[in-house]
């Protein structure tokens, strides 16, 4: 039984910016009811390969509300032609390190 729920995954070139520089966005709920928000976090990753090429942290949103997570980064491994050619995934994990969800990411 999974602790977190992430849907909607996707990555695309940041408004203005360069061409190594990504946005990622998800949703993402807590699957315990919670009277604060609790911490999350995240990662990008060939499929596979347990590696990951970036990472991140977030807080779920209290009560099973959803958060949409927005990110920009820029990462020298992790190019779009990277996202369109290979096998990307994300992962996202609650508070306590547990690997939740794992979703393919599109481009």
């Amino acid at each position: 039984n999974a602790t977190a729920a992430a849907r909607d995954a996707s990555a695309r070139p940041a408004p203005g910016s360069a061409n190594s520089s990504l946005m990622l966005e998800f949703i993402a709920i807590d699957s315990f009811k919670k009277n604060l928000p609790a911490v999350g976090y995240w990662r990008i990753e060939r499929a596979g390969s347990g590696i990951a090429a970036h990472t991140g942290a977030f807080r779920f949103n209290a009560h099973w509300r959803p958060k949409t997570i927005t990110v920009e980064f820029e990462s020298k491994d992790l190019t779009l032609e990277n996202l369109r050619t290979e096998a990307w995934q994300l992962v996202v994990q609650d508070q306590w390190g547990y690997e939740n969800r794992t979703i393919p990411l599109e481009c």
